[in-house]
């Protein structure tokens, strides 16, 4: 009865730390997608921007209107950065496992390291 209970709470576990992956998978992609267009859509901005400043680089008006556009654009970078790399940490260190595993030339510890990272996908 003991282990019973005790895969069942594995099971609840592990579901519900499948179901907070895919809540947090899904929000950073969300906000990889929003930040892009966001990015997207101030790129124009910022050349034109860009190109007034060389036209006429004392034009104070310019000026700020680069800088401003400038600290947006960089933001709007600075988030999509942080989303992406809630999104690739957490494969990169299995990633680092298993090709220093496939480059040991010890096959035990390679199939050991697959399953851990196939386990760690489909659970």
């Amino acid at each position: 009865m003991h282990a019973i209970i005790t895969n069942s709470s594995e099971s609840r576990r592990s579901n519900y730390c499948l179901f907070f992956f895919h809540v947090c998978f899904s929000s950073c992609c969300r906000l990889v997608r929003v930040s892009a267009g966001e990015i997207e859509k101030l790129t124009p901005l910022i050349i034109q921007a860009t190109r007034d400043f060389r036209a006429n680089p004392r034009d104070l008006v310019a000026v700020e209107r680069l800088q401003t556009i400038g600290r947006e654009w960089a933001s709007k970078v600075h988030v999509l950065s942080g989303a992406v790399d809630e999104i690739v940490t957490p494969w990169s260190a299995a990633a680092s496992k298993l090709a220093l595993a496939a480059t040991s030339g010890d096959a035990e510890e390679l199939k050991k390291q697959v399953d851990y990272f196939f386990d760690g996908i489909y659970t």
